[in-house]
């Protein structure tokens, strides 16, 4: 979404918005009814966005990837 916003792309960012939400409502939703606790929850949410910032950081910064 950053790289998107950067190069003026609303259109993308709000599609991607819609789609990482409505993937993150499943994923969830479906924890939950599988007997996650709120604490349990709490803990893959920051495992999700610490792995992600990980790969960001990898991809970006040490294999200079460009994001065009």
């Amino acid at each position: 979404m950053i790289a998107h916003g950067l190069k003026g792309q609303v259109g993308a960012i709000q599609s991607i918005e819609v789609f990482i939400n409505s993937l993150l409502d499943t994923y969830c939703s479906r924890m939950v009814e599988a007997g996650k606790t709120t604490k349990e929850m709490a803990k893959i949410m920051r495992n999700i966005v610490g792995t992600l910032g990980m790969f960001e950081y990898l991809a970006y910064y040490i294999l200079r990837i460009p994001h065009y």
